[in-house]
């Protein structure tokens, strides 16, 4: 029994892949994420809707044209990057719960 502990407890600590606490919702109940009608305030800060993003590595925030706002994790984004598309500006950042704020074409650097 001992040695199946043992073996139980080494194999958690192998997989320490990380993790990281974002903000997770919407605003627009078409859209795939948890809906909260006040996803779409600046200062979004609602402990009911965190969550943890396994092997993220960090959080993003996507604002579009229409008023819809998501919040999430990501991947390979480094904190502070900026896309501005047609209909959309999605930040990123890398911070535990870091995508409280928005975001929009002024933030992204123009290429």
């Amino acid at each position: 029994m001992k040695l199946l502990l043992a073996a139980v407890a080494l194999a958690a600590l192998i997989h320490q892949g990380t993790s990281i606490n974002c903000y997770y919702c919407t605003n627009n109940s078409a859209q795939p994420n948890p809906v909260d009608p006040n996803c779409s305030t600046p200062d979004y800060a609602d402990p009911n809707f965190i969550h943890e993003w396994a092997d993220a590595d960090g959080c993003r925030t996507a604002v579009y044209t229409d008023g819809t706002v998501e919040r999430g994790g990501a991947w390979g984004h480094p904190n502070g990057e900026c896309h501005p598309g047609w209909d959309h500006t999605t930040c990123y950042c890398t911070g535990e719960l870091c995508n409280n704020q928005f975001c929009d074409w002024a933030d992204c650097e123009n290429p």
